[in-house]
């Protein structure tokens, strides 16, 4: 009898441990979206690298990312970055845009040092359409002078 009972407590754990296992739940968070990069293209164009960082557990798909970007406190610049690229889990992508001509952006950064800093703003929207979600984005920080690589900013 006692082994009846000690069959029949054995069989209900393990039934209990296999409902409760099963699998890991997707968890979908914010990205961050960040300059990687402004570098310039000929005279006085100029590009940007925008980080897009996925902290989910899922792979995401972005459609697009709607920016606005303030560069060392000037105006707000509009930009609009179409995109179909698949973002894996816990993992980073690269994206160029082209920012345009710009002189007074141009004599800035070409009488930058070294040792100095271009303060951006970059606040705006990503999209991502699987899973289908829309997240609103806020990031501000500071870009350098890449030693060695005249006309990048990192």
């Amino acid at each position: 009898m006692t082994s009846n009972l000690f069959r029949a407590l054995l069989l209900i754990a393990v039934a209990m441990l296999v409902a409760c296992s099963g699998a890991p739940r997707k968890r979908v968070f914010p990205p961050e979206v960040r300059v990687q990069e402004l570098h310039r293209q000929g005279d006085a164009g100029w590009s940007v690298v925008w980080r897009v960082s996925n902290f989910s557990n899922v792979p995401m798909q972005l459609a697009s990312l709607d920016l606005e970007l303030r560069l060392d406190g000037g105006s707000w610049r509009k930009i609009s970055v179409p995109s179909t690229v698949k973002i894996t889990a816990n993992s980073v992508e690269l994206l160029t845009t082209d920012l345009g001509a710009d002189a007074a952006l141009s004599s800035r950064l070409d009488a930058m040092t070294p040792s100095d800093q271009l303060r951006y703003e970059l606040r705006g929207q990503a999209r991502f359409s699987e899973p289908s979600a829309r997240f609103d984005l806020n990031y501000a920080s500071a870009v350098s002078p890449a030693p060695g690589l005249p006309g990048v900013l990192r």
